[in-house]
């Protein structure tokens, strides 16, 4: 019980020593400032990673702040931005290595976990760390979507539409259309039976970047 105390005061601490700050720029990922705090959070997860191999308590912690963060809307005064975005740095970290099997049962923790996230507001959240963390969950997460297709419309959504590849935020915009290209890759059987509702997106898309009318599939020139 004592050990287990001290793995949940080591995880709560990674959680909150992983929170960026206001004073973090992310256009400047390169400053003096904004290089110490990555290195920083990419040694604090690396010390997660241990404490999770070692024991269940993290997951366990990490997949119950996932659910409180639904259930609060991903907002209010407890959910402050990095606060939601380090908690899904974290579920990301989490999910390093889980074997697509783990979504076979749809009563397994990470299945209910991504499902939830899915299902809420967290995709529609304003702030960019937030935006790029849920996509970068959504790419990880790709064997869920074999499984529960139907959520991968909701996806596909907001990868295309103004919170992800239209983005105002040329980084969240570049990201996004990053890991939709992965994500894509990974689902080909699954994004075909979604294909029309993607042309249609990449069509839009096309057409105000070109200011050419896009009428068909054919002049896309994508492979399917």
């Amino acid at each position: 019980e004592r050990n287990q105390v001290q793995i949940i005061n080591l995880v709560s601490i990674t959680a909150k020593g992983i929170q960026y700050t206001d004073h973090y720029d992310f256009g400047k990922p390169c400053n003096d400032y904004e290089t110490q705090v990555a290195e920083h959070r990419k040694n604090l997860l690396n010390v997660f990673k241990n404490l999770c191999a070692t024991s269940q308590i993290g997951h366990q912690f990490v997949l119950q702040q996932v659910m409180d963060l639904v259930s609060a809307g991903a907002s209010g005064p407890n959910w402050p931005w990095y606060r939601v975005e380090a908690t899904l740095a974290l579920f990301f970290t989490l999910g390093e290595g889980v074997k697509a099997e783990v979504f076979q049962d749809p009563n397994s923790v990470f299945y209910r976990c991504v499902d939830v996230l899915i299902n809420s507001n967290v995709g529609n959240h304003p702030h960019q760390a937030v935006q790029i963390m849920f996509f970068e969950i959504c790419e990880r997460f790709a064997h869920f979507f074999m499984v529960s297709q139907d959520k991968l419309r909701i996806v596909l959504a907001a990868f295309l539409d103004a919170r992800g590849i239209c983005n105002p935020n040329e980084y969240v915009a570049y990201r996004a259309a990053y890991l939709y290209k992965n994500l894509v890759l990974q689902l080909k059987p699954v994004v075909v039976k979604f294909i029309d509702q993607v042309y249609t997106a990449l069509a839009e898309i096309l057409s105000k970047c070109s200011h050419v009318d896009v009428v068909d599939h054919k002049g896309l020139g994508i492979d399917e």
